[in-house]
């Protein structure tokens, strides 16, 4: 009893109960983005129908995860799921770094994981990477203990799930390779032998053994999952890699930040310098492996023709733990000793997490009340068996939350596919389908020949609402940080614009409705650029407890009709 109470152990019971009580508070309770809607629906077709199904092609084993839990949780399938999947993931990260560093280090670390914006937004919001994340964590726990062998190679069926779940897996190969090999020879005394032909083969059977058994893990569940993912990678819709330094590294470098905190975003490559710090050729080996697996994720991810902040947590993986391993350093260095070290160490990034958590707790309290996604679909008008809804991404929310009929055009059409399909929905509109036109339905428009096909049509408003862009997932900005972005924008967009300064206001008041309570209140911001190449103006843009949200709007829905 007296071990379990201890200081050190008392402050990991705290945080986790801190975690869990933070997710059980803000987590969502339906769909939230274009992905987990795609995994839901494989639940809601196995229940109509008894066929499983999997979507999408290249990520299938989050539908199947989901369906697995779907007759214990039923339609609390999706938070239970995601929240226990971010719970256990916090779990093993925290033992595998313990292994590699101390219980302090670890625990903190965790707490970073969890709170940084890229963290606590992917949990609350249902996005899948914590699943995925909680089979690579089984798999990097499984290789950094000392088990039997054949429990060893079950690493490779977890890395496998995990591959299955999301492609940023694959970009961790070399640390698990690496770590194979360290883990199984860690015993040997000299550096001499760490290298020896003995460790390198026993390496080498142990690496082989663990790709064989990741490659058969998946060739089960989709023979053709590696070849589908190489060709998503030709889609600049999909994420494409644009080379080093390309003209997008700049916005990767800024979603990073937004992702992690300014703070911590420079304070994460402090990390560099633990390897020269360290005197054990295991972690010293690890270590440096952790760096090098870092920086290739650096270079990656903010040179992707798809970049979100939310990506910018793998890294993070690696970075948190470097870096307060060096923080700890240096309090060592400056002869300041426990337990001052460690109440040093939990103050200095607890107030940096309780600083993000301020930031994130507009958008977590909002969205709890009020799931725009899933309002918005949920109340377009409908006749089922006689209603037909256009959109491209957003298909997948009408299938989902309205049961509706959804289509999409051809991804860049050319002129006769995009007159092709202009036409034959012409003709379902004269034989009275009723036809409705999502917001986004001409994205993913290249050549802009959908836009001409359907030129000679006319759009009536029939439905308005509420509504956010998935794709970003914003947390907002503050008042003064959107002035600053919205000044960089001016000068970077408009040729003639110098010498510029915004202005902002509130300028109207406005509520959202919500059941039983008394809604949300949203302030209404004018923000007015003068430059001497001219005035530039943005009016209602939305403003919850002094956080900026530009994508949150009135959205519509029209319908179709024929002059």
């Amino acid at each position: 009893m007296g071990k379990i109470i201890q200081r050190g152990n008392l402050a990991v019971i705290v945080l986790f109960a801190v975690i869990t009580c933070t997710m059980l508070m803000f987590a969502l309770t339906e769909p939230y983005h274009y992905d987990t809607a795609e995994y839901m629906q494989a639940v809601q077709v196995f229940k109509e129908t008894s066929k499983l199904s999997c979507f999408p092609q290249a990520r299938c084993f989050n539908s199947y995860s989901l369906l697995s839990a779907a007759p214990l949780f039923g339609y609390m399938t999706l938070p239970v799921t995601v929240i226990l999947s971010a719970l256990l993931t916090l779990i093993m990260y925290f033992y595998w770094i313990k292994g590699l560093t101390d219980r302090t280090t670890a625990a903190v670390s965790t707490l970073l994981l969890f709170a940084v914006p890229a963290g606590i937004m992917t949990i609350t919001h249902m996005k899948e990477d914590f699943l995925v994340l909680m089979y690579m964590l089984a798999a990097l726990l499984l290789i950094s203990r000392k088990v039997p062998g054949y429990a060893g190679y079950t690493a490779g069926i977890f890395y496998a799930l995990a591959i299955l779940s999301k492609e940023m897996p694959i970009m961790f190969l070399p640390l698990f390779l690496v770590s194979i090999y360290v883990y199984n020879v860690r015993d040997d005394t000299r550096w001499g032998n760490f290298i020896s032909k003995d460790s390198l083969l026993r390496g080498a059977k142990n690496i082989t053994i663990f790709l064989i058994v990741t490659v058969l893990t998946v060739s089960v569940f989709n023979p053709h999952h590696f070849q589908s993912l190489w060709t998503s990678t030709t889609s600049p819709y999909v994420g494409q890699f644009k080379g080093l330094f390309s003209p997008i590294f700049s916005v990767g470098v800024g979603s990073w930040k937004y992702g992690v905190g300014g703070l911590l975003f420079f304070g994460q490559f402090l990390g560099v310098i633990l390897p020269a710090l360290e005197t054990s050729r295991v972690k010293k080996t690890l270590y440096a492996v952790f760096i090098a697996q870092f920086l290739l994720l650096f270079f990656f991810l903010c040179n992707l023709t798809v970049v979100r902040y939310r990506h910018f947590l793998w890294p993070s993986l690696l970075s948190f733990p470097l870096m307060v391993a060096v923080f700890g350093n240096v309090l060592s260095a400056l002869k300041i000793r426990r337990p001052l070290s460690e109440v040093l160490t939990w103050g200095t990034f607890a107030l940096m997490a309780v600083f993000l958590f301020y930031n994130v707790y507009p958008a977590l309290s909002f969205h709890r009340k009020v799931n725009t996604i899933a309002r918005f679909y949920k109340d377009i008008p409908r006749e089922k068996e006689n209603t037909l809804v256009m959109g491209m991404d957003n298909c997948i929310f009408v299938r989902y939350f309205s049961r509706l009929r959804c289509i999409s055009h051809p991804v860049d059409a050319t002129e006769a596919q995009a007159v092709e399909f202009a036409n034959s929905i012409a003709a379902e509109v004269q034989k009275g389908m009723t036809v409705f036109i999502l917001a986004d339905f001409f994205s993913y428009d290249g050549y802009n020949a959908m836009t001409k096909a359907f030129s000679s049509f006319s759009f009536k408003g029939v439905y308005n609402n509420w509504y956010q862009n998935y794709h970003n997932m914003d947390y907002g900005y503050g008042l003064e940080e959107y002035r600053q972005m919205t000044l960089y924008y001016i000068k970077s967009a408009v040729k003639d614009a110098k010498n510029c300064n915004t202005v902002y206001y509130r300028s109207d008041r406005g509520n959202i409705p919500v059941k039983d309570t008394s809604g949300v209140d949203i302030d209404l911001y004018a923000y007015n650029t003068y430059c001497e190449g001219g005035t530039y103006a943005e009016k209602d843009i939305a403003v919850i407890n002094n956080r900026v949200f530009p994508d949150l709007k009135i959205a519509g829905v029209v319908q179709l009709q024929i002059r």
